[in-house]
């Protein structure tokens, strides 16, 4: 089974995709990726929690992270101190 694919929109993850089985990106208040990796985050849209594949394009020391979301196409930005409740290493 593919675990991601393209359509119009951007990547997205299947409905059975297990988040769990990814390693944590944010470990003791430090940001485990690097630029060029990316992440799966968890976003409300839409009234509802949902999955998104992030390229990460900037990691500042401070803990800012800057990102492109390539499930919603836009760009996405937080911090380490208030990021989303679920941030994986994805690649």
């Amino acid at each position: 089974m593919v675990d991601k694919k393209k359509d119009s929109v951007g990547k997205k993850l299947s409905r059975s995709f297990k988040t769990h089985t990814l390693p944590d990106a944010i470990v003791e208040q430090k940001f485990m990726g690097k630029v060029g990796s990316e992440i799966v985050v968890s976003r409300f849209r839409n009234g509802r929690e949902t999955l998104s594949i992030c390229l990460v394009k900037e990691v500042q020391e401070s803990g800012f992270i800057n990102t492109w979301d390539e499930t919603l196409q836009q760009w996405f930005a937080f911090t380490v101190e208030s990021a989303p409740k679920l941030v994986k290493l994805y690649k």
